[in-house]
């Protein structure tokens, strides 16, 4: 029974060292962050905050190829008069945006440690909004998804410390535009 034990031992040893190598050629890591979050609508504009990973796929293509992961809430508070009365209407406006894309970026390194990277990507959104009227008491929800492109730059500060700005765009559906600031550590 222990040499059974031990040869069971040494395969699921070397099975995981040959998972682990499989595993650590495609993957090279990923960035964790956060930041602000803006959104544009065709009647108010949004804040909040943004959470991103980014991942890089590929070892050979991880200073050009990523996939990006975004999750952002914004929110606004909006007083309305109708009819010219002194009476206001406030309304609540919520936006949970949920993107998955990839992109593709080219770095430039502008001195020692400090790098800059146009990018690009395309990908998906799919957007909860909820607007609730307080002086009626009414409510309503939209969902929404959508093809997303978006541009932006990164700056890369050492191996570890990454911040950007960066401009979204819906293609269809609620027609959202949406800026981004943020700052990540990259593992």
């Amino acid at each position: 029974m222990k040499g059974v034990t031990k040869v069971t031992l040494c395969l699921l040893c070397f099975s995981s060292a040959t998972y682990a190598n499989t595993f650590t050629d495609l993957f090279s890591g990923i960035t964790i962050g956060a930041g602000y979050a803006s959104d544009i609508t065709q009647n108010a504009t949004l804040g909040g905050y943004t959470i991103y990973s980014q991942g890089y796929i590929l070892p050979s293509m991880k200073d050009y190829l990523f996939t990006d992961f975004r999750m952002s809430s914004t929110s606004n508070t909006e007083y309305y008069s109708f009819d010219n009365s002194l009476t206001f209407d406030k309304l609540d406006v919520d936006l949970k945006r949920y993107q998955a894309s990839i992109g593709m970026g080219y770095p430039f390194e502008v001195a020692d440690s400090i790098i800059v990277k146009p990018y690009v990507t395309a990908g998906w959104s799919w957007d909860k909004g909820t607007v609730n009227n307080d002086t009626y008491h009414e409510s309503a929800t939209y969902h929404d998804d959508s093809f997303l492109a978006s541009v932006g730059v990164r700056g890369e500060f050492g191996e570890h410390v990454v911040a950007g700005v960066g401009y979204s765009k819906e293609s269809s559906g609620l027609d959202l535009g949406q800026w981004t600031l943020d700052v990540g550590y990259r593992f």
